[in-house]
């Protein structure tokens, strides 16, 4: 709810505006729909802005204009559009009590009694709208456009001053208008501003030539001279000599303590304080913006005096013209008010809402805001760092300014630790918190060469960040590995090429769609028929591939209706029907070295032991061709032609399983196949001789 405002000072300034305030005229060239834009901007700033009005509903659908406090101190009116209205807000309960709308714009208005009551309107179509409690009363039309409002509670005179150099008196006892009153100051194009002193009650009129003319109102009906005349140009020539000359007055004000100080703001930013019994001014003031002071307030303080232009508030010393503060709002300001003796300020600007500032060195909180002192004091007291900051040396500017945070270690390597105890150091914590000159000056002086390694170091940062950039995009990005939907992942990983590959990948990172790859209840399946209505591409490109895998599913199936047995001659038979037919392969040689027996398809050559223990040999045909397979299922194909197909499916098998191997067991393979050939060699001759001496035997 409180922070630094923006501007140059030496006091310190807080904003309790509550939310941010966007301005209106960055869209006045834009058009209609960056101003819908803006007020979407705006409204996502204001939900999530966590802070608190000082006044609840202190705004207006468009801008404000002017804000006034009631003599009591306890109301605020303010006005402002579009539509035009004005706004009476209760400090008691902070809140709004009442608005009202009319049917132009409101140029001024003044309040009537102590509270809120009874009122008076000024509006752009001359008109004079005199409120009551119940609303509008009645209505008057004035000769001119008027420009400002003034009530003299003596003889309950309303004065509406504006184009020409009359003033209209409308005496709202009688109810009627009596005689104007003819200014000087307006002769050559009417008068901008009037005022009253709280004291005297003098009356004084401002206008276009820069004349100021100060009434007395009790010789008002006898004289139509007034009791004095100020030159303010004169005034400013002898102060500035080379100050523009051709001005207007746009602001005065009467100190409410002594009567006879009065503040006058000219077109060109200048600000002349005068005493009325002298000619000349006691000081003149540059806002140095250039701009016309269309806001003074002179404190209760006696010591400073508040302006505003359209740019900046200022406050300065009255006695020297030494500036204070200087506050610079986000928007042109139309209008300043003083709530009461305190250090709060209002300021009617070019956004929706009023800001409000609280500068304690002006005075103290009023009673109804009276927590603003609280939280200033937490401010200062430093409740408002977190440790990290501390640690990290943060410039924490809501409670010291231009100071670091040193450890108590880190205080004695800088060689400060003499002045422990000093007003140099403020403690806080574990260490203290210096002054940020000072802490420079200690590193300068305990490391002279740090300038020279922290150079070098950035240096070596940036090569190593180019380094890494460089090897960064050499490297090639893998897809992440997810719990659900991994195929999703992997599809949008293979598109990073296409146009719209960035926003593909942003998925995987977005928070709103993480569950989707976290949660079962998000898997996508693709057997769903509502999946395969929408990606009719992908239903098809997968329907194929379970194609190929029945296919293959087949081939085996096919293969494994022949069931081989060992019809105890060297045949194998089908199991179903006993006819046999059967094929050489090269790959089912099988090598048997115990002492019993030995097979050898190659040779054809059969060695058997009997029960007496006589080996005997036995002779396979040597012919290459088909041996007996039972084929249950071929029907009436003749048997050469039922061979030849189911040597191209064992072909075709054959083939499919040697491509889903991989190059180097298919090497260690043929490697061991060469080595058992040569065993089998050097088998055969040995066992060659053995059989032509048993045949010899026999015979």
């Amino acid at each position: 709810m409180v922070r630094r405002a923006p501007g140059a000072y030496d006091a310190k300034v807080y904003d309790v505006s509550g939310r941010r305030a966007v301005s209106l005229q960055a869209n006045l060239s834009i058009g209609a729909r960056a101003t819908a834009a803006q007020k979407r901007a705006r409204r996502k700033l204001e939900l999530q802005d966590t802070n608190t009005d000082l006044i609840q509903d202190f705004a207006f659908p468009t801008v404000s204009q002017r804000i006034k406090v009631s003599p009591d101190g306890q109301y605020v009116f303010a006005s402002g559009t579009y539509p035009p209205q004005i706004h009476v807000y209760d400090t008691e309960d902070l809140s709004l009590k009442f608005k009202r709308h009319v049917n132009t714009d409101i140029v001024d208005f003044q309040i009537l009694e102590s509270d809120w009551r009874k009122f008076a309107l000024l509006t752009a179509d001359r008109y004079v709208d005199l409120h009551s409690p119940f609303g509008s009363h009645y209505k008057t039309r004035v000769p001119r456009f008027g420009r400002d409002l003034m009530l003299h509670k003596g003889t309950c005179d309303l004065f509406v001053c504006g184009d020409g150099a009359d003033v209209w008196r409308l005496n709202l006892e009688q109810g009627r208008f009596l005689a104007p009153i003819t200014t000087v100051s307006g002769e050559t194009g009417g008068n901008n501003v009037c005022g009253i002193s709280p004291v005297n009650s003098l009356l004084a009129f401002g206008g276009e030539t820069a004349i100021l003319d100060v009434w007395d109102p009790r010789a008002i009906g006898n004289t139509q001279k007034p009791a004095g005349t100020l030159d303010v140009s004169a005034a400013l020539r002898e102060h500035e000599p080379y100050a523009n000359g051709d001005m207007q007055i746009t602001s005065l004000r009467f100190d409410e303590s002594d009567g006879v100080t009065l503040a006058v703001g000219c077109s060109t930013g200048y600000t002349l304080l005068f005493d009325l019994r002298s000619p000349r001014a006691m000081l003149a003031r540059d806002q140095g913006n250039g701009l016309p002071v269309h806001s003074i307030r002179l404190h209760d303080d006696a010591k400073h005096c508040l302006t505003a232009d359209a740019r900046s508030v200022k406050v300065w010393n009255r006695r020297d013209g030494m500036n204070m503060v200087a506050i610079e709002p986000d928007a042109d300001v139309n209008h300043l008010c003083v709530i009461g003796s305190s250090g709060v300020l209002c300021t009617a600007v070019e956004t929706q809402r009023v800001k409000t500032y609280y500068i304690p060195a002006l005075g103290t909180a009023p009673k109804w805001c009276a927590f603003l002192d609280t939280f200033t004091e937490e401010l200062e007291d430093g409740k408002r760092i977190t440790d990290s900051d501390a640690l990290d040396g943060a410039d924490v500017e809501e409670v010291y300014e231009n100071y670091k945070f040193v450890a108590h270690d880190e205080l004695e390597g800088l060689g400060l630790g003499h002045l422990i105890g000093t007003e140099l150091l403020k403690p806080y914590m574990h260490g203290y918190f210096v002054h940020q000159k000072l802490h420079r000056r200690a590193v300068e002086v305990s490391e002279p060469f740090a300038y020279e390694r922290y150079r070098k170091e950035k240096a070596r940062e940036k090569v190593e960040a180019e380094r890494e950039n460089r090897i960064g995009k050499s490297k090639a990005r893998r897809p992440k590995k997810v719990d659900v939907n991994q195929k999703v992942v992997e599809s949008l990983w293979s598109e990073r090429n296409g146009a719209k590959a960035e926003r593909r990948i942003s998925v995987l990172e977005d928070d709103r769609f993480k569950a989707m790859f976290t949660n079962k209840d998000y898997a996508v399946d693709e057997d769903a028929e509502r999946f395969q209505f929408l990606n009719p591409a992908a239903a098809a490109r997968r329907d194929s591939v379970s194609k190929q895998d029945d296919d293959s599913d087949s081939d085996e199936e096919y293969l494994q209706q022949f069931e081989l047995v060992d019809d105890g001659h060297g045949n194998e038979k089908n199991a179903k029907n006993g006819r046999a037919l059967t094929f050489d392969d090269d790959e089912s040689d099988v090598d048997d070295d115990d002492d019993d027996g030995v097979a050898d398809e190659d040779e054809g050559v059969t060695n058997d032991t009997n029960a007496n223990g006589i080996r005997s040999t036995k002779r396979k045909r040597s012919d290459s061709g088909p041996k007996m397979y039972e084929i249950g299922t071929v029907g009436e194909v003749t048997g050469r032609k039922a061979v030849a197909e189911l040597r191209g499916v064992n072909r075709g098998v054959t083939k499919k399983i040697r491509e889903e191997i991989s190059l180097g067991t298919r090497i260690s393979r043929l490697r061991e196949k060469e080595k058992q050939n040569e065993e089998k060699s050097e088998r055969r001759g040995s066992r060659g001789g053995r059989t032509h001496r048993s045949r010899k035997s026999k015979r």
